[in-house]
This record gives structure tokens, C-alpha cells and sequence, in this order.
């Protein structure tokens, strides 16, 4: 068994590269052969780079490929060398998987293709009319979509983040479809004790993405309330909301750290009580998301405070991970924060059940899931 697993960058701030790094860690503990293959735009040592960012160690049957930026076309030289590499790797017994698209052109040039092609969708540009959440239909979308709709005719299947995107695809192809839920770091159940209350959000902090909702809720929150936004890449954008927050007199209740490590992110989140999913009502949100927020919270046993969305409905409220809120009333969300903090017993059954929920959705366990769709079940 072979994994060839194609990413972007490595290592960016973002969630890609994260979830990409940890992704075939979870694979290659499952005892198959697993190569990453990653645009590179870090310097350092692999090994060095995945304890110092990631916290982890390199299997002994995991290679990441970074392959250097040489020509100004850098999208078009780093899929035909990806591709080039995936047959030097790959033989009868490898399936490839890659997060776009863009590249499948170049997997199936191939005429004498041994491995199998799956797409691991996170997107979705099939039918650009229903993206509601895309301000521009440009050039460069239009030819991802018609990539996207050439292509999937030839692959072997897909793997969907949620059962909601899953049904999202099934509207438009007749693949193979398997659901496999994105994967978390082992959880941890740590004691908290409840003289102060600490919320957490993390990553970025546009617009977009509810923080505006964040601040108007924390303004309405008891003194003993703390809200910490894990996130900002930019300094401008961390000056900009350092400057609403003075505005706004929330000093003391709001703080922004920047981005972080994944090993100081994790450090700060075992310090939590509630994970906030602010999630706007779009296209991407009601049908494609999966928040790698939202698993950065289930392994610290942190019930979420999310947006009603078919695609959060079915992670938080089908799997009782949290509550649904309406994050364009902020002051009611505050309301139904203090209330459940206040009830100690539902409290509990929501961490419990997040920390149960967690134990079997490891990064780990999500490889083994991997290798049964793909391998065992081939």
C-alpha cells in the first residue's frame, strides 16, 4: 500500500499545510508508505521543522517532497514536476490524492497510469452559479471549474470532509464517494475551574470571519470573561482590531496573540472552556466547511458555539459537540454562553461527550479509515 498525498505550500501560516502535515502523519502511523508532495517555501531541516511547527516526529515510511520554486509560472512547474515525481514513486499497488484539482490534467496525461486518482474535496466549483460566497467569477475560477468538471469524468473517486458536502456532490457525479472526517491531534480532558471563563477563536481574523460578531458578543460578557483570538497573520490586521478593541473599551476582555505554532496553539487551548465558530451564512459554510478550528477545539474537549449550518449542524449538533447560536444576534449569544457556563451538569455532558466524540477521530484513527476505504475495501 501507497499513499502519494499532493498539498501547496509547506510551511505557510494556514490551515492547508496543517491539515496536509498532519493528514499523511495519520497514514503513515497506519503502516502504509506515504509520500507528501509540497511546494516549498520553507527553510530548515524537514525533520526539525515538523517538531519545532507541528510537534511531531517523521515516521520512518512518511517522505515529504519539497520541491523549489525555480520559474515565475509557479503553479504550472509545480504540478508538472509533481506529477513527474508521482511516476517515478507510484506502481499497481499506489493511490494518489491530491486537494485540487489543478493538477489532474498532468496525473492523467499519463497513458500508461498504474495508480489510482482521488480527490479529496474541500471546495467545490462545479456549478460557480450557486457560489454565493464568491465575490468575483473570474478568469482563474472559470478554468478550476472547467478543470474540476473535465476531470472527475477520469479519476476514481472522491473523499468528502462531511456526509452534507457528500450529498452537495452526488447532485453532480456518480463517483465513489466515501466520508471521512478530518482528523485531530489525541485529545486531552483537562481540569478548568470556572473562576474565569476563557473562549477561544483561532485563525484568521478578516472580516469574513465573524470577528466583528466576536467583539459585540464580548462586550455584553461578565467581568469574569475572557476572549483570546488565536490568529492574525497580518501586523496591519492585528493593529486594526487592537484598535477596535481600544475603541470599543475591551482592554481586558479581549486579547489577540498573533499566529502561533501549532505547539503553542495547542498549549493556550488546553486553558479553555468554550471554541467559537462564528461562521457567516454562505455557499462555503452551509455545504463545504469543516472547520480545522473546530477539531482544534474537540481535542481539548472544548464544546463549540456555532453557526446553525446544515454542514455545523451535522458536526455539532447530530454528534452533541456544543450549541447552535444565531451570530448575527451577538447579544444573545452572550446570553446563551453565561447560561451555559452556568449550568454545570449540561456543561459536562457536552465536554464528555466532545472528549468520547474526539478519542475516535485522531489523526491516527482517520488514516486507518483512509486504508480501509481505499486498500481494504478496494
Amino acid at each position: 500500500m501507497k499513499i502519494i498525498y499532493i498539498a501547496n505550500n509547506w510551511i505557510d501560516d494556514g490551515s492547508s499545510a496543517i491539515y496536509a502535515t498532519y493528514n499523511v502523519w495519520g497514514m503513515a502511523r497506519n503502516h502504509m508508505e506515504t509520500h507528501l508532495i509540497v511546494r516549498n517555501v520553507s527553510k530548515g531541516d524537514t525533520s526539525s521543522l515538523m517538531e519545532t511547527y507541528f510537534g511531531l516526529d517523521v515516521p520512518e515510511n512518511l517522505t515529504i517532497h519539497r520541491i523549489e520554486k525555480r520559474l515565475k509560472k509557479a503553479n504550472f512547474e509545480y504540478y508538472w514536476k509533481a506529477s513527474k515525481l508521482v511516476g517515478a514513486l507510484s506502481d499497481e499497488n499506489t493511490v494518489v490524492i491530491s486537494r485540487t484539482p489543478k493538477i489532474f490534467p498532468f496525473l492523467l496525461r499519463s497513458k500508461n497510469r498504474k495508480y489510482r486518482i482521488f480527490y479529496e474535496t474541500h471546495n467545490f466549483f462545479h456549478d460557480l452559479d450557486r457560489r454565493d460566497d464568491l465575490s468575483r467569477k473570474n478568469f482563474s475560477l472559470r478554468k478550476t471549474a472547467l478543470q474540476e468538471k473535465m476531470t472527475l469524468k477520469k479519476i476514481d473517486g472522491l473523499i468528502c470532509l462531511t456526509n452534507t458536502l457528500k450529498q452537495l456532490w452526488q447532485e453532480y457525479v456518480t463517483l465513489p464517494v466515501h466520508v471521512i472526517y478530518p482528523g485531530l491531534l489525541p485529545p486531552r480532558q483537562p481540569k478548568r475551574d470556572h473562576q474565569t471563563i476563557n473562549l477561544a477563536y483561532t485563525g484568521s481574523l478578516d472580516q469574513g470571519r465573524g470577528i466583528y460578531q466576536i467583539l459585540e458578543m464580548a462586550a455584553q460578557l461578565p467581568d469574569n470573561y475572557k476572549v483570546y483570538l488565536f490568529g492574525g497573520k497580518k501586523d496591519r490586521e492585528i493593529e486594526h482590531l487592537n484598535q477596535l478593541i481600544a475603541k470599543n473599551h475591551l482592554e481586558n476582555t479581549v486579547e489577540v496573540t498573533g499566529w502561533l505554532s501549532q505547539r503553542e496553539l495547542q498549549k493556550r487551548l488546553s486553558n479553555m472552556h468554550l471554541g467559537l465558530l462564528p461562521l457567516r451564512d454562505n455557499f462555503f459554510n452551509r455545504y463545504l466547511t469543516a472547520p480545522s478550528k473546530f477539531f482544534d477545539y474537540l481535542a481539548h474537549s472544548l464544546p463549540a458555539v456555532a453557526s446553525s449550518l446544515p454542514a455545523l449542524d451535522e458536526l455539532v449538533v447530530q454528534n452533541n459537540l456544543g450549541i447552535t447560536v444565531d451570530w448575527d444576534q451577538p447579544h444573545a449569544v452572550a446570553r446563551e454562553i453565561v447560561r451555559l457556563m452556568a449550568d454545570a451538569p449540561k456543561y459536562n455532558i457536552l465536554s464528555n461527550s466532545v472528549y468520547r466524540f474526539a478519542r475516535e477521530h485522531t489523526w491516527e484513527k482517520r488514516g486507518e479509515k483512509i486504508r480501509h476505504a481505499l486498500f481494504d475495501q478496494a
